[in-house]
């Protein structure tokens, strides 16, 4: 069986009646959900590994209560959400340097400047990183799944289980505080 043209909601129903089959489910989000906990932290490698595994053993642990008119990958990104949540409220991770790489810097910079000159320049990344690090959490977490993870508003509002209006007041309050942050360093917004 071709397990990549699988729903994933079949892939939970097929893990139900045989747990060999949820392997595919963690293969098919693994990288996704470690990539997307390394954006939202500061915390190191090792440590996002083993919350990327404690988010799958809690997926798995309850298959039985997801409700399937829910997309599933927001479904693991809102245990994931909430996994980090408890993860930084217990402080029981390792901090390391901001998660995200030079090109998601840019990537999440671009929506709100012009960079033409600036990013072929280590001291222009060096700024977007600082600036996206200084955001609350609220905002850059809007902004990670809108522009990096490219999550539809619909599934930003299922993942953090917050209403629209406020979802897209946080993405333009976090673009308009990212611009400030920005030009603050140096780096000309878009006008």
């Amino acid at each position: 069986m071709d397990y990549s043209q699988v729903s994933d909601w079949e892939l939970v129903r097929l893990s139900n009646e045989n747990p060999q089959h949820f392997r595919y489910l963690v293969e098919r989000y693994q990288a996704r959900i470690f990539r997307y906990l390394k954006r939202m932290s500061y915390y190191r490698t090792e440590d996002i590994e083993d919350m990327v595994q404690e988010v799958f053993i809690k997926i798995y642990q309850n298959l039985n209560d997801f409700e399937s008119t829910d997309k599933f990958s927001s479904l693991i990104y809102r245990v994931a959400h909430n996994h980090l949540v408890d993860c930084i409220r217990k402080a029981s991770c390792r901090y390391d340097n901001y998660g995200l790489d030079d090109n998601e810097a840019i990537s999440l910079a671009k929506a709100n400047t012009d960079l033409e000159s600036e990013i072929a320049e280590k001291e222009a990344i060096e700024k977007i990183k600082s600036a996206i690090s200084r955001l609350p959490a609220k905002y850059r977490e809007v902004l990670i799944l809108k522009f990096l993870e490219e999550k539809k508003i619909e599934e930003i509002v299922d993942i953090l289980r917050k209403p629209q209006g406020t979802v897209a007041t946080l993405l333009r309050r976090g673009r308009d505080l990212l611009r400030k942050n920005l030009g603050k360093s140096g780096i000309k917004p878009i006008s």
